[in-house]
């Protein structure tokens, strides 16, 4: 089974404006990756796969300002809420009595307020530090204590004035012992 380590990462943390500066270029990505998208829905093409917005993007100053990695998670966030938005426009045109309204297209974050996930897969994670017992998404100047050995992934998910580092971690299912005695 999939399990969380969660750590909050406050404002007065030492390195909470870079976390902010790289969710920030997350979000100019995304909404970049949102409007090919979007134009290409409203002029009647197929919306763009993965691969066509990464090769568009690609030299913008935003994806060079993030790791490699992170960028092209970023484009398949994109992809990933098209297709979801496909699908469901799909399912809402047979069975239009499973939803409350027709699904709308993928929106634009906020300019100037909004912020975007940053995922770090497994190879995006210092290996050296994680034996040290630390978490180090490569990119960001942060260490973070964790008693973990293994990590599938690591996010920093915004919130209200804060962010959330979320390490991903698989774990064997464990069963209770099953026994006769009561209480």
């Amino acid at each position: 089974m999939r399990l969380v380590e969660r750590h909050i990462i406050k404002q007065n943390h030492i390195r909470f404006r870079e976390i902010d500066k790289m969710s920030f270029f997350s979000k100019n990505l995304f909404n970049c990756a949102v409007y090919l998208c979007r134009q290409a829905f409203f002029s009647g093409q197929p919306i763009p796969t993965f691969n066509q917005i990464y090769h568009s993007l690609k030299n913008t100053d935003d994806y060079q300002a993030l790791p490699s990695k992170v960028a092209q998670l970023v484009f398949k966030q994109v992809d990933k809420c098209f297709k979801s938005y496909q699908e469901a426009k799909k399912e809402y045109q047979l069975n239009p009595d499973k939803f409350l309204g027709e699904p709308k297209l993928p929106k634009y974050k906020h300019k100037l307020r909004g912020r975007n996930v940053l995922t770090f897969n497994n190879q995006a994670v210092s290996k050296k530090a994680l034996k040290q017992g630390l978490i180090s998404p490569s990119g960001l100047p942060i260490s973070i204590k964790t008693k973990l050995t293994q990590i599938e992934e690591v996010r920093i998910i915004p919130k209200n004035n804060v962010y959330i580092l979320e390490a991903v971690y698989e774990q064997e299912e464990t069963t209770p012992e099953v026994n006769n005695r009561i209480a």
